[in-house]
Parts: C-alpha cells; sequence; structure tokens
C-alpha cells in the first residue's frame, strides 16, 4: 500500500494551532464568561508569546498563519456564547505575527513590533465590535462625555490624542514584553532541546463519524445565510430612509424568523451585562447630548439617540 507524505507544515501548524486553541478555548472561555477585564489583552499576550517561542524552534515560513487558521476554526467549538469576534481576533494575530518577521527579518526588533501590533489589534477589535452593537451614535456620545470627564478631572490640557497614544503605548508594550518573553523562551529551548519521537501512530479512520444525516443533506446554509443577512440589512434600510413602520414590521417579522430558526440567539439577551451597557449609554446621552453647546445636562434627543 502506497503510503502519502503529510505535508510539514501544515502538521506543524497543527500542532502550533491545537495547543493554541485548548488555551483559547479553555482560559479564555473562562475569563469572557466571568467578564474579568482586560481578559482579551492576557490571551493575545499569551499568544504572542506561543507563537514567537514557536517560531525560534520551527523557522518554515508559512507555519504561523496556518496556526491561525486552524486555531480559529478550532476555536469555533468553544462553549462560549461569542466566538465571531475572537475567531477574527485570532487570524489577524497569526497573521501579523506571520507577516512582520516576513517584511523585516527574523529577529528580536521584528517579534517585538509583530507583537505590539498583535496585541493592540484587541483594542481596535474591541472599538469595531462596540460600535458594530451600538452604532456610530456612539462615537457622538463619547466626545461630549470625554469633554466632561476632562473638565471635572482638571485635564483640559491633555489632548485626546495624547491619550490614544498613551493607551496604544501600554498595549505595545505588553506585546513587547511577551515577544520578548517567547523569543528567549524559544532559544532556551534550542540550547536544553527535549527528545521526542518523530512518527506518530494513527487509528484507522471512522468514515460513518463524518457521514451527515440525510436531513441535514437537504439544508441549503448559504441560502439561509444570505436570506438572513439581506433580511436585517433590508429592515434597517427600510428604517434609515424614513419608511419607519415598513422597517418596523420588517424588523419585527426577521426577529420572528430569528427566533424561530435560531432559539439560542436570544442567549445574547438574557445577559445582564449587555442591558448594563445599553442603560449606561442612554444615561451618558441623556445628560452629555447637548451639553457641550447648552451646557445642559439633559437633552430629549439625546434620550432617544440612547
Amino acid at each position: 500500500m502506497k503510503q502519502r507524505k503529510l505535508n510539514q507544515k501544515w502538521l506543524k501548524a497543527a500542532v502550533i494551532g491545537s495547543i493554541w486553541a485548548a488555551f483559547e478555548i479553555i482560559v479564555g472561555s473562562f475569563l469572557h464568561n466571568l467578564h474579568i477585564p482586560f481578559s482579551g489583552v492576557f490571551l493575545s499576550a499569551v499568544s504572542v508569546f506561543l507563537l514567537v517561542a514557536f517560531m525560534q524552534v520551527w523557522k518554515e515560513p508559512g507555519i504561523i498563519i496556518r496556526a491561525g487558521l486552524i486555531c480559529a476554526l478550532m476555536k469555533s467549538i468553544s462553549p462560549s456564547a461569542f466566538i465571531l469576534g475572537p475567531m477574527i481576533g485570532i487570524f489577524l494575530e497569526g497573521f501579523l505575527l506571520e507577516l512582520v518577521p516576513r517584511l523585516m527579518g527574523r529577529n528580536l526588533l521584528a517579534y517585538g513590533v509583530a507583537g505590539a501590533l498583535a496585541v493592540s489589534s484587541t483594542l481596535f477589535q474591541k472599538v469595531g465590535m462596540m460600535l458594530v452593537t451600538f452604532g456610530f451614535d456612539l462615537v457622538k456620545i463619547s466626545k461630549p462625555f470625554y469633554y466632561y470627564l476632562i473638565k471635572i478631572t482638571g485635564l483640559e490640557g491633555v489632548p485626546a490624542r495624547s491619550l490614544i497614544v498613551g493607551i496604544l503605548a501600554v498595549y505595545s508594550l505588553i506585546g513587547i514584553i511577551a515577544a520578548f518573553l517567547g523569543y528567549v523562551a524559544g532559544k532556551n529551548y534550542l540550547k536544553h532541546p527535549i527528545q521526542f519521537t518523530e512518527s506518530l501512530s494513527l487509528a484507522q479512520k471512522d468514515d460513518s463519524r463524518f457521514v451527515l444525516p440525510e436531513e441535514q443533506k437537504k439544508t441549503y446554509p448559504l441560502l439561509t445565510i444570505l436570506f438572513f443577512l439581506f433580511g436585517m440589512m433590508g429592515s434597517m434600510w427600510l428604517i434609515t430612509i424614513s419608511f419607519l413602520y415598513s422597517g418596523i414590521i420588517a424588523g419585527a417579522l426577521y426577529i420572528a424568523l430569528v427566533v424561530m430558526n435560531y432559539k439560542n440567539a436570544l442567549g445574547r439577551l438574557k445577559r445582564i451585562n449587555i442591558w448594563i451597557q445599553f442603560f449606561v449609554f442612554t444615561v451618558i446621552a441623556t445628560l452629555f447630548w447637548e451639553w457641550t453647546q447648552s451646557g445642559e445636562l439633559f437633552s430629549i434627543d439625546g434620550f432617544l439617540v440612547g
């Protein structure tokens, strides 16, 4: 029987991606479900440490981005309620840690830059997800609230740009430290390698495990995804162009279809933190929507926006 030689890059990427995914699924789900602050930064820093360490051992190009793809796909089986955002973040981290050393060479400086970008990407991802959840009115709400905080703290001399640069500097520093520690760990392993076997004995696969039931074969997931996607966009478009009642009716029908077909989608509405966020943003919008123009700490328009 002719034996097929497995692609070594994918094998090594599978090792890295599996270890990475095990940490993301177990520790990541634990931290996110407990709503521990800055858990994304911690997970990203550990990922940078792990990937940079492996890059010292296996230097073939293309392994890290493959590992990111494998880890992101394995993240889809995570018991956490939210997986799309983390999946995008995981793949982005792998992409950055693959791209930067290719452009700058495999050296400590490149690893530091890649680590800084990877950890900082969690901040941009968080902002992006908040904009998706709450809309661009969040930016309008944040601006007067920021000026109010500046006034009561007496930091009028600190521009917003400096504040943003300071936050990014902290995130970047965490990424640089994680990359440096990973670099040191990888080099130490090369000095004192652990003996391991070069081959694995794989059990015969059971093809029946990968056979879909007949009723599942008849479904059309792509058409379903497109239907729900355009249904959501259409409802929002009707509301945007002032077809308010048509948009409300279409939105209600859309929500009813989602609830009928995907009852687990209601799980997010049961989470108290999202209602707390909506309440906080509504209060901020009510108090500060017109504060910068009129100085009044109450706005009906701000309440409606919230």
